[in-house]
């Protein structure tokens, strides 16, 4: 740019007096160089007041490396090659014509500025910004497209920001991160990243009225950050709007570490009656450790292909919590009947099947597995099963050996029989609904603990298709369909990422596939990396607190002090396999690291409660019976309210996500309802062989039918005198019991 002179540089002073003194004539028209429709020139691409982002990536030559939403209506779009060259930003309108055009490559021309000019302090009314090195000059420049329409009204376009500010600053973050880059790059230092739960967790304390350097030196973590940049940007919002140049600039003057070495930077903005436009500004960026945000102890960091199937699971989750929602939370299109004949199987909603095969795929993914594919003819024939299983099983007097192949009762029609018996080449019957089902047969704690064929049956990486169903609590799996695959290892917890939505203990596991073999030497060494907490398992046994065995391909241990919480991270190695390529004795090691895959990048300010309970402690229900149990949460402020409910004793009492319990046989289960964070409630589940009621939280019970309680004693029923003073028969036939002990002592002494 030319440099201006003294004439003209007084003239423009006295354009930005008015301009301060009377916003409401800012002019819409950036000051330019010459008369020219032209905005940027630069890496080979001209930006011009009407070029598109296609015409941008057909001049650039690929397409950009990171996309965001635009405040602009639009796409905000980052390009560069191999080593953070020739970086291009533009922002677009929806009508893909661009908006604003930065460059830091190592030549470029613009409205405002070009590469090298010397600093010009001059500012006038959304001009742009220019990264200057003071020595060298102009190293970055970002323009405006002033012709277009979105500057019509300037501060509509931050009030738009302000009001999704914390996505804006989010993709700010994003773009500014790769110009920080590249510049680092050009020293030789060495580069940063970002961080999606960096970002998160450093914006709520933000939120929550904490500046990062607070918050560190209370925290005693003020050895884990370093700040880069700071602007409070008096004429910020006058120059330019909120743009990755102006967060980037002067971060590259420091060097990143080994563990500072996540960037945070952010443009903030705040409503002013004095500020520019309605708003003042400020710029803020720091190099911080993953450690910054961790409640204390040893992080480990998770490796590049960790990341990726970090990712990809978290983006599997979502798709997956997505479909199943979509209508609601009944199941059924068509109900089932299973308790009689003629047997229907029902129908369960195509979205939630589909959402509880991408829950799977979600795991397989972490893992690195192939995902499967949603199978109509195999979840019709599933579905049948599930309910020829519960019929079978309760409603009938057969034997059954092998629940996979049940006998079949005469009054079931043959064509149920053969289509619930139809697709047999890897069938799962585990208990729970569609996705409990899935997490029981995962963790397979009480179906097969050692050799996990359940488990394996899901984590097979050759299926290709799968189909699944759900009746009174028996879910059923059904899985066919093969292609090739490379795994040598798949376990649980997976090589890879362990899903905390899945994973609930029982025996730890590998099953040995591809180049390797087990031989008689074969021994399993697990190191925790969070505190180097180390196991060995060499002796076999199944009983005590640590044990191992080996069933064919399968090397399954277990230890009480394993833990599996968020952030652990373990190694495991397995000594003395057999190289099948070439006979020789070697080891195989993996990593596992327990992540939530819970939500996306939008789901933020997220707290989780401090404590949960039920509505119900103890109850007592017979045999076929359903309750629901509630949630109520301690805390201020929650915005977390999912819960993982459980059974201690699945053949008893099962429960669904939905928090209904459903009494199966005689006996006594603890149901527990978990939150994300691990704050836990109990109820105690008592089944009975018939007995209806309700049983309130102070253990006393209101019968809902006493003619059920009735025809169980065969209408013999005599209350003792004491037993009458603590229940009232009504002339309906209603019976309100007072106290739970009256039930059993009628139920004991018959």
């Amino acid at each position: 740019m030319k440099k201006c002179f003294k004439t003209i540089a007084i003239i423009l002073c006295l354009f930005l007096i008015i301009e301060i003194c009377f916003p409401t004539l800012n002019s819409v028209k950036a000051v330019i160089e010459g008369n020219t429709d032209t905005m940027l020139i630069a890496s080979g691409v001209t930006i011009k007041d009407t070029t598109t982002l296609k015409e941008v990536i057909s001049q650039y030559g690929q397409e950009p490396k990171i996309v965001t939403t635009s405040v602009f209506g639009g796409t905000a779009n980052t390009f560069y090659k191999t080593g953070y060259e020739d970086l291009l930003y533009v922002e677009t309108d929806e009508n893909g014509i661009v908006m604003s055009a930065g460059s830091c490559a190592k030549e470029f021309k613009s409205r405002l500025s070009n590469h090298g000019d010397p600093f010009n302090g001059t500012v006038y009314s959304m001009q742009g910004y220019t990264i200057d090195d003071w020595d060298d000059g102009a190293i970055g420049v970002l323009v405006y497209n002033t012709s277009a329409k979105n500057y019509a009204n300037i501060k509509s376009t931050f009030d738009k920001w302000y009001n999704n500010q914390y996505e804006y600053e989010k993709n700010l973050c994003k773009h500014a991160i790769p110009i920080v880059n590249c510049y680092l790059t050009r020293d030789g230092d060495d580069t940063i990243e970002f961080n999606n739960d960096i970002y998160d967790t450093l914006a709520k304390i933000e939120q929550n009225g904490k500046d990062i350097e607070t918050y560190a030196k209370e925290n005693d973590k003020t050895d884990l950050y370093k700040r880069v940049r700071m602007d409070t940007g008096y004429l910020a919002t006058y120059e330019c709007f909120p743009n990755p140049f102006r967060a980037a600039d002067g971060a590259s003057g420091y060097r990143a570490t080994s563990t500072k070495k996540y960037g945070y930077f952010k443009y903030h903005i705040e409503p002013s009656t004095t500020g520019h436009n309605g708003y003042v500004a400020g710029a803020s960026g720091y190099y911080v450790s993953n450690e910054l945000i961790q409640k204390g102890g040893n992080t480990v960091e998770l490796t590049q292909e960790e990341k990726q199937k970090y990712e990809a699971a978290k983006a599997m989750y979502a798709k997956s919590v997505a479909e199943f929602n979509q209508n609601g939370t009944s199941a059924y299109e068509q109900t089932p009947v299973y308790d009689k004949t003629p047997l229907v199987a029902g129908k369960i909603y195509e979205n939630k099947l589909k959402g509880a095969v991408d829950y799977l795929n979600a795991i397989r993914v972490a893992a690195g597995l192939p995902t499967v594919k949603y199978n109509a003819t195999l979840s019709n024939s599933a579905q049948h099963k599930a309910v020829l299983t519960v019929y079978t099983n309760n409603y009938t007097n057969l034997k059954v050996p092998n629940p996979h192949y049940p006998p079949k009762a005469d009054e079931v029609s043959q064509e149920f029989y053969d289509t619930a018996m139809s697709h047999m080449s890897s069938e799962n019957l585990y208990s729970g609904d569609i996705i409990s089902g899935i997490t029981n047969a995962i963790n397979d704690a009480y179906g097969d603990p050692i050799t996990c064929g359940h488990r394996y049956n899901l984590l097979m990486p050759y299926w290709t298709d799968f189909g699944l169903g759900e009746a009174a609590g028996q879910s059923a799996h059904k899985l066919s369909g093969s292609h090739s695959y490379t795994n040598s290892v798949v376990a649980w917890p997976s090589e890879g990422i362990t899903p905390m939505e899945a994973y609930s203990g029982g025996y730890w596991t590998c099953e040995i596939f591809n180049n390797y073999q087990i031989t008689d030497n074969t021994w399993m060494e697990v190191v925790r990396l969070n505190d180097n907490k180390k196991w060995e398992f060499k002796e076999k046994t199944t009983v005590g607190n640590h044990r191992f065995a080996i069933n064919g391909g399968i090397i399954s241990f277990y230890d009480g002090d394993m833990t599996g919480k968020e952030g652990d991270v373990y190694k495991f190695t397995v000594h003395n396999l057999k190289k099948i390529a070439t006979g020789e004795t070697t080891d195989y090691t993996y990593r596992s690291a327990f992540k939530s895959i819970y939500g996306t990048d939008k789901e933020i300010n997220i707290k989780y409660p401090e404590t949960i309970s039920l509505d119900k402690k103890n109850i007592t229900i017979g045999i076929g019976q359903t309750i629901n149990l509630k949630t109520t949460f301690g805390g201020e402020n929650i915005t977390e309210i999912s819960v993982k409910f459980s059974s201690s004793s699945n053949n008893i009492a099962s429960v669904d996500q939905y928090g209904t319990v459903t009494a199966l046989k005689e006996g006594t289960a603890t149901i527990t309802a978990t939150t994300l964070n691990g704050k836990k409630a109990t109820c105690t589940v008592n089944v009975t062989k018939g007995i209806l009621g309700d049983v309130n939280n102070d253990g006393k019970v209101n019968a809902r039918d006493a003619k059920l309680v009735l025809q169980y004693f065969n209408g013999q029923v005599t209350l003792t005198a004491e037993q009458q003073s603590r229940a009232d028969i009504n002339g309906d036939g209603k019976i309100n019991a007072r106290d739970a002990k009256l039930i059993l002592q009628i139920f004991n002494g018959k």
